[in-house]
């Protein structure tokens, strides 16, 4: 049995500009995307036996997923699940051809088995859905003998999830020693600038900061966010201007939790930006000192202003 553990870090947007809607629906974005040093922790195996619950057998390939967390589901729709039925159905078609040519036959595993620690929370803006994604398939690809490369993960993955290309391109770089022969990792790295509808990941130099992540314990569709953005008619440059976040409008008007949050750590914290990463609802708190940002963080034990429900992380992020 192959077996290997893997962090699956999140990401915050330092800015995000929707710039247009594509017939086919899908937004156009332009955003600057780092990590997070707050990750889940999964655990990929191929031919286990015994197997507990299977959600799916593509192409024979019984997949196991479960986790410790309960609000999250354990089906098809988990993108973990989604990430490694994607890689299988790549490297092993039906018709029974080599994917890729030139490629060496890839052993056919009997099984998959995911076990998902959860850490980051779901529908919040910070990826970690994706990140759950993009590990399974950086896992499963190293197990068998790393048969794509980067460049051709993030393209797969971006058929799995908008947010999968950069989250595949950052774990890279994030586990680069768990993923020796991977082709490309050397072109990993922890920020980048993503274009179209994700899928133009262009790495860029991190920016050093200190985060307070703070949750207003609910969480929020994108679609809905972005239909919401569509009715309010809402599109922007795409200049990007760092610490700017466009649909914060939107997900404010769908969560007001989120704006109350928002607006109270601008008033109580010294942070030198605040506000939404990604669609919602989490909101980061941007430091360049750690001695203030850990004051602060500090400060939230017991913080008279703080909302019932309400969760905090302290994050580090873009550190080379």
């Amino acid at each position: 049995m192959g077996h290997m553990k893997i962090n699956a870090y999140g990401k915050i947007n330092l800015s995000l500009d929707v710039t247009g809607r594509r017939e086919n629906g899908y937004h156009e974005i332009r955003s600057v995307m780092q990590d997070i040093d707050l990750c889940d922790t999964l655990e990929v195996a191929t031919d286990k036996e015994n197997l507990g619950k299977i959600c799916c057998i593509p192409v024979g390939i019984a997949i196991e997923f479960c986790t410790d967390e309960h609000t999250i589901p354990e089906d098809e729709s988990n993108l973990a699940v989604k990430g490694a039925k994607a890689l299988i159905q790549r490297l092993f078609p039906e018709d029974g051809t080599v994917a890729g040519e030139g490629r060496p036959t890839i052993p056919k595993p009997s099984s998959v088995s995911v076990f998902l620690e959860k850490k980051l929370p779901s529908a919040a803006g910070l990826a970690g859905g994706s990140g759950d994604g993009a590990a399974v398939m950086l896992a499963l690809n190293h197990l068998l003998g790393s048969p794509l490369s980067l460049r051709e993960l993030m393209e797969l993955g971006m058929t799995v999830g908008s947010d999968l290309p950069f989250s595949i391109m950052m774990n890279a770089c994030r586990n680069r020693e768990r993923l020796e022969g991977l082709q490309g990792l050397e072109e990993a790295g922890t920020a980048a600038i993503v274009q179209g509808i994700g899928d133009v990941v262009i790495p860029c130099d991190p920016i050093h900061t200190y985060v307070i992540l703070m949750n207003p314990g609910t969480q929020v569709s994108t679609a809905r966010v972005y239909q919401h953005l569509d009715e309010m008619n809402v599109r922007s440059s795409g200049e990007g201007q760092l610490y700017t976040n466009v649909m914060e409008a939107s997900t404010f008007s769908i969560c007001p939790e989120a704006k109350e949050l928002r607006d109270r750590m601008r008033e109580k914290l010294r942070a030198d930006h605040v506000l939404m990463s990604g669609s919602g609802p989490s909101i980061a708190a941007y430091y360049a000192h750690r001695e203030t940002a850990s004051e602060d963080f500090s400060s939230l034990d017991g913080g008279a202003w703080l909302g019932r429900g309400w969760k905090k992380w302290f994050v580090e992020s873009g550190r080379r």
